[in-house]
């Protein structure tokens, strides 16, 4: 299960102590899912390899803006798997006024 990794991960690698929390949660985009999570104010939002399904993006979009306040920094990682997938989603992104900075990541080393 990958959530299960991400705490495994978290806790390894990371000395969090209270206040601070750093937790990990399934979400589903644009349902019934959204309205426990927009009680918080968050500061970041990770998502990692979430963008190859086209029909996808919107309530991918959706659910960041509804989650974000004008202070989250949004981290969206992806392999592009079809032609012009990256133009596509920050396209997107940008129709529901969300700003945008792309970085590539050199993987060879």
């Amino acid at each position: 299960d990958v959530l299960k990794l991400a705490d495994k991960n978290i806790q390894d690698n990371l000395d969090v102590k209270p206040p601070n929390v750093i937790r990990t949660a399934r979400l589903r985009w644009n349902t019934e899912d959204e309205s426990n999570f927009l009680k918080t104010k968050w500061d970041y939002i990770l998502a990692s390899d979430v963008t190859y399904k086209k029909a996808a993006w919107t309530d991918l979009m959706h659910t960041i803006k509804a989650l974000s306040t004008e202070n989250t920094q949004t981290i969206l990682s992806m392999e592009p798997r079809n032609v012009g997938e990256v133009e596509g989603v920050l396209k997107e992104a940008a129709s529901f006024g969300l700003d945008y900075r792309e970085e590539t990541v050199d993987k060879t080393g």
